[in-house]
């Protein structure tokens, strides 16, 4: 007996034992009824005689077992099937050897095979008269070791499946039946390549790493032997190179039999495909390219390669290389086995402290860096993943190339990285060829497309927010002696313990939950850094020393037995504000109001106007009756996601012993937050916060040992959010079932009555929306008083007018402008689409409820292409131009960006800061490209940010030396919660449909803290659905004046919808002759001088509803402001111009014209016809334009 891997060592142990497997499988396969191997073999595996004779025939076996498919299409491989003939007991021996072309002598050693298997089995004479055919599989008698290996042409297997009808569907095309190739031209296969086998004591064997790069696996029979690269220190198993048309490494035939290998790092295979990656065959140290990593031969494909041989006699050519490239020790370069850097030997650093005695360098590098599993010093200093990439910088930081990131491969940058479970405190620069073969590929392409980063930052502290350093809250601390828990009996003897803190899970000022860390003490001399180290360890010992609740049912009890006036009302401040902390006289008359309603147990709307300081009126309310009297507690705050670090922020900063737990940003946030400061000892032990501020997102989906805490009172921030009781956020907070409850909302009242009657019912239970709404359907001049006094106890207003006669005055212009061009031939080509439509409403039709939808779809397209062309479709832009000529398209599409053009300059000389509001977030992209084309510097605010990063450009926005001239903002996620007082001036770029959206976004700038006038620019177009809802908003804030004249507006947003696209449509068909107004910088001048603006008049009744609502027009004409008729003239008392239908129609046609002749228009062969109906419509807008 001779084991297996005895008989592989044998001269010829590897052909005898596979002679030997090929009968067993020949046997089995004429034993049973497995289908026929009739399938040509993939691609693959006639490149697999280039590998060892047993992968092969492995490979082979498991090709053959396939089941049979029939194909009407051409098999895709032109190399057919090589094919081995088994003789079945009544074949014809002539029939076979004229069809394989052989002599029959070439195959006496194939035995005849017959099945002992059931004996006889019987057939029925229409099988018995039929003619049997050859089966084939491959040969195997073929000299394996030629260089060239000739194939039969394929035949089909004659032998019959079980079904004797055939089973395809005759509804369906057979795609998939083998077309035979009729060729009788033998093919050539690829060449078998062969490696010299490197002695054990050979130099360059030893320089080479012993573990395949591939496999991560070191020597293994199975895979074949290892093959060393010529240009660096990667090994590969034979097998794990691959197929040689697939492969990206290099295998060159430089002698009879003898190829060698070039890893794909050496020769640049991925710097092909990608010109960022680093160059991997140049020392990292020297920038010297490797002396074998020069490509040897080309990559060439299977068809030349096939050329080659043909032409060279059938024989694989040798190319010709230096023999001192060949397998020469001192050629090879170190490349690293994470990071896949290359060096010299002789360049690497020093691993080990001294120097061998007989050893050079390079030998001393080699030994110490093949005990090092072939890593570099980076990579073995390197003890934690990258977490993020923060900065960059040029390499070179003397280079003189233009610091854009795309300017530079990543040899030529470093990346500041952020380590994983590390604060930013260590982060380290990196070099960019490290960085590239360690991080996630996702991560540095999103960092690289960030615009943020697309300049460098040359040093830590610019790359670095300093916020980012300092201690926000302790979430868990562990001291030197191990423990995590140091109790001296008092919270004082604990704080002077500080020095004896070993690490600390923190979460640092600016960064979310998920960001927290454990990490070490600052130093006592880093002052800013260990004194917000102190405060947080601070706010953590109070949450350990939390005070227990007891009594405080008794407490509350006592407190509303007391005299408000006499023994609760405030005279001045609260005492527990932090010092330097002053509240004005009509805050602190407002903290009265809400104490005095918590002392009757009723609830209020607190709904002073935007910017009058609602939220320091509920940190003084709340600092009262928590640290003062009757000190009860907790009370939960929410508030919109974005405004949580800044309610926070507020609390800290006036009512510093008040202890504030932020609880909102997604799941692992909430548990950090109920696990570490809410619940550190358990549910039982009970909250341990005076204050939670929570998101709404988070209120909505509240756990529910929420709903056992005894809330001392509940505050909702912009509580026009609970108008509907049909949401989450409603019924949520309305379970929690808190007995004091308090609404913010300087917009108390926006669209109809019942969202009134839903805030009533929130905030007094006894009060039922659905009645009240039903009880007041119709508003009449005798039950309007009747909800005057119905609703005035709940709510305390106050306008800016009344109580800040020191704030400087704010007035709003309505500037118009006129179509282009451009717009004009867009906006009839949108409304020209649906005739139908646009005819009942013009002839004032009802219109049926379906339609409603196509009616928004019509005015959103049109305000989209008001607000500029582009916006309504990026097609309209001409991309075949110069940068200049990109920019001035860009300014004169639209009217706006005219005016524009010429006004911010002229403020930024002023000296004023401008925000720019706008409903659509594609408008702030265009509007960012005509900033910076301006070379005006701006951020933006807009609901794709985190809170924490809109606070963070707020901040940067409001610093005292910001560079900053311009904030952009969406209306809706701007317009709220937001203080960005240091800008003077607004600009409106489209009217909002709500008319309170857009005073919310005015009352941004015009708040406590602006020091200058206030100049409110609402941009409108002429003539558009944009005049007719701005003149619709500013009609329904007229009615506002009386708090309640709007409520018996019912829901009638359709009709809006009409009688706006009905005066859109009248004029935009009508011929009559329209005045265009264009603005110079003259014009300009006399719009910007804001000596015209007053100061509110002495009796205190302008609020900024009143002046939304008698906004002035400018009068580009005269250059003087002029009244506003914001009444919506009524349907009936205008006539419908005859021609204005026709001029429909003929627009509708014409666009039908359009279209129809666009689809005629042939592009090339194959009658390729553009069908894109928007486009055409575009096309031809620019053509006429």
């Amino acid at each position: 007996m001779v084991a297996y891997d005895d008989m592989l060592e044998l001269e010829d142990g590897p052909r005898a034992v596979q002679q030997y497997q090929d009968r067993q499988l020949s046997l089995g396969r004429v034993a049973t009824s497995r289908a026929s191997s009739k399938h040509p073999l993939p691609e693959d595996d006639y490149e697999a005689s280039d590998s060892d004779d047993s992968e092969y025939y492995k490979k082979r076996q498991k090709t053959s077992a396939r089941p049979v498919r029939r194909s009407s299409r051409q098999a895709s491989k032109k190399v057919p099937a090589k094919r081995r003939h088994i003789l079945d007991d009544s074949e014809d021996e002539l029939a076979q050897n004229l069809a394989t072309g052989r002599d029959e002598d070439d195959d006496a050693d194939i035995p005849v095979i017959r099945s002992d298997i059931n004996g006889a089995v019987r057939t029925s004479s229409r099988r018995r008269r039929q003619p049997k055919r050859a089966s084939y599989t491959s040969s195997l008698h073929m000299d394996i070791d030629s260089d060239i290996e000739f194939e039969q042409p394929s035949r089909r297997s004659a032998r019959a499946n079980r079904a004797s009808k055939s089973m395809r569907d005759p509804e369906i095309d057979d795609e998939y039946e083998v077309v035979e190739d009729k060729s009788s031209t033998p093919k050539v296969a690829a060449v078998k390549e062969k490696f010299e086998d490197i002695p054990d004591g050979s130099d360059f064997r030893k320089i080479h790493s012993g573990v395949c790069d591939t496999c991560d696996s070191g020597i293994d029979y199975g895979k074949g032997q290892l093959i060393f690269c010529q240009g660096c220190s990667y090994s590969y198993h034979k097998v794990c190179l691959g197929y040689r048309s697939h492969r990206e490494h290099r295998v060159t035939k430089v002698g009879p039999d003898h190829f060698v290998l070039q890893c794909r790092f050496c020769i640049g295979s991925q710097k092909k495909k990608d010109k960022k990656t680093p160059n991997y065959s140049m020392c990292q140290a020297c920038k010297l390219i490797g002396v074998s990593c020069a490509e040897f031969s080309e990559k060439r494909t299977t068809k030349q390669e096939e050329k080659a041989r043909l032409d060279n006699g059938g024989v694989d050519p040798i190319t010709s290389v230096k023999p001192s490239l060949i397998n020469n020790p001192k050629n090879v370069l170190f490349r690293c086995s994470t990071c896949k850097r290359a060096y010299h030997f002789e360049h690497l650093p020093s691993i080990t402290l001294g120097h061998a005695n007989g050893m050079s360098v390079r030998e001393e590098r080699v030994a110490e860096y093949s005990s090092a599993r072939w890593k570099c010093h980076d990579c073995q200093k390197t003890a934690h993943k990258i977490q993020a990439l923060v900065a960059w910088r040029p390499a070179d930081q003397n280079t003189t190339k233009k610091l854009l990131i795309d300017a530079f491969s990543c040899d030529e940058i470093e990346y500041l990285v952020k380590w994983e479970g590390r604060s930013h405190y260590h982060d380290s620069w990196m070099p960019g060829a490290w960085v590239y073969g360690i991080v996630a590929a996702g991560t540095r392409i999103s960092f690289h497309k960030r615009e943020e980063n697309i300049e460098p930052k040359m040093t830590i502290e610019e790359a670095v927010e300093k916020e980012w350093l300092l201690a926000d809250v302790f979430l868990d601390v562990k001291y030197k002696d191990g423990s995590s828990a140091l109790s001296k009996g008092s919270k004082s003897e604990d704080l002077a313990c500080i020095s004896d803190i070993d690490s600390v899970f923190v979460k640092f000022q600016g960064l979310s939950y998920e960001e927290a860390v454990w990490d070490e003490p600052p130093s006592p001399n880093s002052k800013d850094l260990w004194a917000a180290f102190c405060a947080a360890y601070e706010e953590y010992l109070n949450g350990k020393y939390f005070p227990k609740d007891h009594g405080m049912r008794e407490r509350i009890k006592h407190y509303r037995s007391l005299d408000f006036k006499k023994d609760c009302e405030l005279q001045d401040q609260p005492p527990s504000l932090k010092k330097g902390r002053t509240l004005m006289k009509y805050q602190i008359e407002g903290v009265n109001w809400l104490l005095y309603h918590f002392h009757q147990q009723m609830n209020v709307i607190l709904a002073d106007e935007m910017g009058l300081g609602k939220t320091i009126q509920i940190v003084s309310f709340i600092a009262s009756l928590v640290l003062d009297q009757p000190k009860c507690w907790p009370f939960l705050i929410v508030v919109p996601n974005a405004t949580c670090a800044n309610w926070r922020r507020e609390l800290k900063d006036w009512a510093p012993g008040l202890r504030v737990v932020a609880y909102h940003g997604g799941k692992a946030a909430q548990d950090l937050a109920y696990a570490y400061e809410l619940f550190p000892e358990g549910l039982k032990a009970g909250m341990k916060a005076h204050v939670v501020i929570m998101s709404y997102e988070a209120a909505s989906t509240l756990k529910g040992p929420f709903y056992s805490v005894k809330w001392a009172g509940l505050i909702v921030d912009e509580g026009q959010r609970l108008k509907n009781d049909e949401t989450q956020l409603y019924k949520s907070l309305v379970d929690l079932d808190i007995p004091c409850r308090i609404l913010l909302t300087g917009t108390p009242l926006q669209n109809n009555k019942r969202e009134l009657f839903n805030l009533l019912q929130f905030i007094d239970p006894k009060h039922n929306a659905e009645e009240l709404d039903t009880k007041y359907a119709v508003l009449t001049g005798e039950n309007l008083p009747e909800l005057h006094n119905l609703i005035r106890p709940y709510f305390l207003r106050r306008t800016k007018a009344q109580v800040l006669r020191f704030l400087p005055p704010m007035a709003q212009v309505i500037v118009p402008v006129t179509m282009t061009v451009l717009q004009e031939k867009l906006c009839r080509s949108i409304m020209s689409r649906n005739a139908q439509l646009i005819k009942a409403i013009i002839s004032k039709k009802t219109v049926k409820a379906g339609d409603r939808t196509n009616l928004s779809n019509i005015v959103a397209d049109l305000r989209q292409c008001l607000c500029h062309p582009f916006c309504f479709n990026g097609a309209v832009e001409e991309t075949n131009v110069d940068d200049e000529q990109k920019r001035r398209n860009l300014i004169e599409a639209s009217p706006k960006f005219k005016l524009l053009e010429i006004m911010l300059p002229k403020l930024q000389e002023r000296g004023h800061r401008v925000l720019i509001f706008s409903q659509f977030l594609r408008c702030l992209d265009i509007l960012e490209d005509f900033l910076t084309d301006l070379g005006l510097p701006y951020g933006r605010i807009d609901g794709k940010q985190s809170a924490l990063e809109k606070q963070k450009r707020i901040d940067a926005f409001n610093a005292p030396d910001s560079p900053l001239f311009a904030m952009l903002l969406s209306t809706r996620a701007g317009g709220v919660g937001i203080n960005l007082a240091t800008a003077d001036t607004v600009i409106i770029y489209d009217p909002d449909w709500n008319p309170h959206q857009d005073i919310q976004a005015i009352s941004r700038a015009h708040r406590i803290g602006q020091k200058n006038k206030v100049l409110c620019i609402q941009l409108t177009t002429k003539d558009t659905v944009e005049e007719n809802i701005l003149q619709a908003g500013m009609k329904k804030m007229a009615l506002d004046r009386a708090l309640i004249e709007t409520l018996d507006a019912q829901d009638d947003a359709g009709h809006d919808l009409e009688s706006i696209l009905r005066r859109g449509a009248e004029a935009l068909f009508s011929e009559k002759d329209k005045v265009k107004i264009t603005y110079d910088s003259a014009s300009v001048d006399k719009l910007l001088d804001r000596s015209r603006l007053e100061n509110p008049p002495a009796d205190g009744q302008t609020n900024a509803e009143n002046q939304f609502s008698v906004a002035r027009v400018w009068d580009n004409t005269s250059s003087e402001l002029t009244g506003n008729d914001n009444t919506i003239g009524d349907d009936t008392a205008t006539t419908t111009d005859a021609s204005v239908w026709e001029n429909i129609l003929k627009a509708r046609q014409e666009e039908h014209e359009r279209q129809l002749a666009a689809e005629k228009e042939v592009l090339g062969r194959g009658a390729r016809r553009r069908g894109a109906k928007v486009r055409n419509d575009l096309r031809s807008c620019r053509a006429n334009n």
